[in-house]
């Protein structure tokens, strides 16, 4: 037999209804009110409610790495949470802009909702409840409004709207050098700057176009000006052709396309061949320099102009490897020469025109700057510098000899280092 409900008096049906809502949990209806109904607005359950307030807060740690924290300045504190009350992500989930003509909506958001959030009233998922009460004192940051997160969540959205604008026009940009080079600093470079405080992914998201863009022009551009890397002659004029190419060779290189990072590592490859193998002709004329007296101005002829060649080389494994082929040839001439330079400064004389002719002989001798790192310039600083002073003014300042004594000590100080007699 069918019931017929309509004959329950009204207290009965009254009472039915209290049991149905008690057991659905606490309905929170009207939250937002007049202000507009985001997702938390439209849900009626409490639970449903602090389940959207965790999936609005949870892109906080999933951008960041984990739960909020307080970074030693306050401005770098409300620049990362800003992200969350910005516009495009506060206003699908409240219904309305952080604001100050908003600052009663808030209010109510967190006197409405977030108070069952926090477990301050019974009838909320206790799981919920465990994983938003500790974020109190950081909800507390936003709700109720403040200014200066306002002008934060403000500078989100000029950095948004700059961020649109920029992928809007990005593939208008000329497919030319000029348009690489607006791309690297008028996009690239300034996204450092401008996009520097949004989420992380929208940053990674904005410098992928970027390196997509670049590298679409910078194959075009490798293509009109190289020819293909087997075809390049092995000559400084096709080693300075690819290393000409490198910002567009390091585009393809960065970009996610797996063709085009391979045809960036062909150029390089191509580019040590030809290298190695011009590198490998100067040490040969290295090799050949005398070790006699001539070879001090021979090898240091060498090395200038090797450095003028290569430098910009140095990537090259080749190149660094030369320059220490050049240190062993360098040594070798110092070392056959031994005699010969300390005889030079034994004979320098006394007093004060002996420190600037000594002076002058060392800037002759080890012109160089590689000189100074060389054993034989290490020896060379044992056996006749003293404190870095004059060896010749140690002697006599010491005041322990006479001229007479001091000559003879200085011929017999010559022998000694120019024989290798320690000290």
């Amino acid at each position: 037999m069918r019931k017929d409900f309509s004959a329950l008096p009204i207290f009965s049906i009254f009472s039915l209804m209290l049991l149905i809502v008690s057991a659905c949990g606490p309905q929170l209806t009207g939250i937002i009110g007049e202000t507009g109904e985001g997702k938390v607005g439209k849900a009626m359950k409490a639970d449903e409610k602090c389940s959207l307030v965790w999936e609005w807060y949870e892109r906080f740690p999933d951008e960041y790495g984990s739960a909020p924290q307080r970074p030693q300045r306050r401005d770098n504190r409300l620049a990362r949470l800003a992200n969350l009350y910005a516009d495009s992500h506060f206003v699908p989930y409240f219904g309305f802009s952080y604001e100050q003509k908003n600052a009663e909506a808030l209010r109510r958001v967190d006197k409405d909702v977030l108070f069952f959030c926090y477990g301050l009233q019974k009838g909320v998922d206790p799981q919920i409840v465990a994983k938003l009460s500790p974020l109190k004192t950081f909800f507390d940051q936003g709700f109720y409004f403040k200014p200066a997160l306002a002008e934060f969540v403000r500078q989100r959205f000029n950095e948004n709207l700059w961020r649109q604008k920029a992928l809007t026009a990005m593939p208008s940009v000329s497919e030319t050098k000029e348009g690489f080079a607006e791309l690297e600093q008028d996009y690239r470079t300034r996204a450092d700057k401008e996009l520097k405080d949004l989420w992380p992914s929208e940053q990674k998201d904005f410098l992928e176009a970027v390196n997509a863009r670049r590298a679409a022009i910078a194959l075009i551009l490798v293509k009109k000006d190289l020819p293909p890397p087997d075809d390049l002659a092995v000559s400084f004029t096709s080693a300075r052709k690819i290393h000409d190419m490198g910002p567009y060779l390091k585009a393809l290189a960065e970009s996610d396309d797996d063709t085009n990072k391979a045809l960036a590592r062909q150029y390089h490859d191509r580019l040590r061949i030809i290298v190695a193998a011009l590198v490998n002709e100067r040490v040969g004329e290295l090799a050949r320099i005398p070790a006699s007296a001539e070879g001090f101005q021979l090898s240091r002829s060498w090395f200038e102009a090797f450095n003028q060649t290569f430098a910009m080389f140095s990537e090259v494994q080749e190149v660094p490897r030369a320059r220490f082929a050049f240190l062993e040839k360098r040594e070798a001439i110092f070392q056959a020469n031994k005699d010969f330079i300390y005889e030079k400064f034994s004979s320098l004389g006394i007093g004060q025109p002996a420190i600037q002719k000594e002076q002058a002989l060392l800037a002759e001798t080890f012109p160089l700057g590689l000189d100074t790192q060389l054993p034989f310039y290490q020896e060379f600083q044992r056996n006749y510098r003293k404190k870095k002073e004059s060896a010749v003014l140690d002697l006599l300042d010491k005041g322990r000899i006479s001229l007479q004594e001091y000559y003879r000590s200085l011929s017999d100080f010559a022998k000694d280092i120019i024989h290798g007699t320690p000290e």
